[in-house]
């Protein structure tokens, strides 16, 4: 069975990769499966992690140390779910403000009409803001206190990503609520590990939705939530919302034609 899952391994992942799934199989496949599991399924499984390491740009991600996505431009750490559902609306005109900064920022100013950011790390401050474009910025607050507080009015989108420490994404939610405008949105990343902020950010009558999946770069899944106001109304990029998922088919089953096309996208290709 191991030379079948090779032989398959050679013709659909890079040598990177394959060593790390044939230990995986090794490593959580008791003998009796082994013996039990056919060279289709085997293909069937390989499909699944093709999609993760190679469609959605895990592999990528996980080679360069940053998040990407499998054409090598930048994506938020957000999970992959989460990362698709935003990409299928038009930011245009809207702008956005960062709790944390990184990929996200220059994945944000791609699509949105302006971009702020907030870093308490210097090093990783000069880093992002070397690369950033003309409408994005972000600013140095390496007191606490300053961070928290350096969100204004004027933001669409706000995103809580970044201070960690002495509840700081707490006071960074409760910030986020004096500011977020009835149509605007709120961002809490790593939302399963703050069980006070999205019960705060849920008291406030938004809407809650949590996008759970595995992170670019990460090895275990988390929760990315999204929180709602009530005026919020998205504009999607495809008159076909929702478009294709990533690694999905393209295909419509109501199309008079009702033609498939079977090629697979990647998280690139699918919003673009």
């Amino acid at each position: 069975m191991l030379n079948t899952l090779n032989r398959i391994l050679k013709r659909t992942i890079p040598e990177s990769a394959r060593n790390a799934i044939v230990k995986f199989y090794l490593l959580n496949s008791p003998d009796r499966y082994a013996r039990e599991i056919s060279s289709g399924q085997m293909r069937d499984l390989i499909t699944v992690w093709e999609l993760i390491i190679n469609h959605q740009g895990w592999l990528r991600s996980r080679l360069a140390s940053e998040c990407l996505d499998a054409q090598a431009k930048p994506i938020p750490w957000y999970t992959y779910p989460a990362i698709e559902y935003l990409s299928k609306i038009d930011w245009t005109g809207l702008s956005i403000f960062e709790f944390g900064s990184g990929n996200s920022s220059l994945w944000w100013a791609e699509r949105a009409k302006t971009v702020t950011s907030v870093e308490f790390n210097l090093q990783w401050f000069e880093r992002v803001r070397a690369r950033l474009p003309q409408n994005a910025k972000v600013l140095y607050k390496p007191d606490p206190q300053d961070y928290i507080h350096s969100l204004q009015a004027g933001y669409d989108v706000i995103v809580i990503d970044g201070l960690t420490h002495n509840y700081g994404r707490l006071r960074c939610a409760e910030q986020a609520i004096a500011a977020v405008p009835p149509h605007g949105l709120i961002i809490l990343d790593n939302a399963d590990c703050l069980p006070r902020s999205t019960n705060l950010l849920r008291s406030q009558g938004l809407l809650e939705i949590d996008f759970a999946g595995i992170y670019p770069l990460n090895t275990e899944a988390g929760v990315t939530s999204l929180f709602f106001g009530p005026e919020w109304k998205p504009i999607f990029i495809s008159p076909n919302h929702p478009s294709p998922a990533v690694g999905g088919k393209i295909q419509n089953w109501e199309d008079p034609q009702h033609e498939y096309q079977t090629d697979r996208i990647d998280l690139h290709v699918a919003h673009t």
